[in-house]
């Protein structure tokens, strides 16, 4: 049934009659599984909606963001995908790498990192999600080492390199070395391409886990 609730909240009808609320959420840790509870009511009086909710059932629940609030408008449009920037981390081949050296100007390395990510991966990936501490990992000359995915790598190598740091790729990770690997994982996105692309992120509330599943419970 979860394809009936996927076409269900992407009709124009839906968008423009009902309102979709996040009822509860509950995270199961033990099983890894995250359930929400979506209720579905009318906002216009003109056209009577029956009221229904939809339990929605994430299996392998890795992680999620922007779900505090119950009430999500304009992003209502459920959409899943198996091939996506924020999925990078999970099912990506990860690589060990270490960047040696001191750019010049660091302000200008952050920035020009920050665009080219921002280009690769649509806002999805930032420049904190790669680096700590950004006053100082970089005022020591010393390697420092990171798990890069494989979409990254020659983008911050290209960074890197045009600010003449050292970028060594020193050898592929083995998938049961990477805590974060994870190659069935999912994304289930609430969004509105009239709003923002699904390649663009722009606050809409996600999740990923390895399956989903929905049954109308009302």
């Amino acid at each position: 049934m979860l394809t009936e609730l996927i076409e269900k909240t992407n009709t124009k009808k839906f968008y423009n009659d009902c309102d979709f609320y996040l009822e509860s959420k509950s995270l199961i840790t033990s099983e890894k599984k995250l359930e929400l509870i979506f209720s579905i009511n009318q906002n216009s009086y003109d056209i009577p909606i029956e009221y229904e909710e939809w339990k929605v059932t994430c299996n392998g629940y890795i992680k999620s963001d922007n779900l505090d609030n119950k009430f999500f408008m304009p992003y209502v449009k459920i959409e899943i995908f198996d091939k996506h920037p924020v999925l990078w981390n999970f099912i990506d081949e990860k690589f060990e790498c270490y960047i040696k050296g001191i750019p010049n100007n660091i302000k200008e390395f952050y920035g020009e990192l920050s665009i080219e990510l921002d280009k690769l991966t649509g806002n999805w990936i930032k420049l904190t999600d790669l680096f700590w501490n950004l006053d100082n990992i970089f005022k020591q000359s010393q390697k420092k080492y990171k798990e890069i995915p494989e979409s990254l790598l020659s983008v911050i190598k290209k960074v890197c390199e045009d600010f003449d740091l050292k970028f060594e790729i020193e050898k592929q990770i083995h998938r049961q070395e990477s805590a974060l690997h994870n190659e069935s994982a999912k994304l289930l996105i609430l969004g509105n391409e009239d709003v923002s692309p699904n390649t663009f992120y722009l606050q809409q509330p996600y999740i990923i886990a390895t399956s989903f599943e929905a049954h109308r419970v009302k």
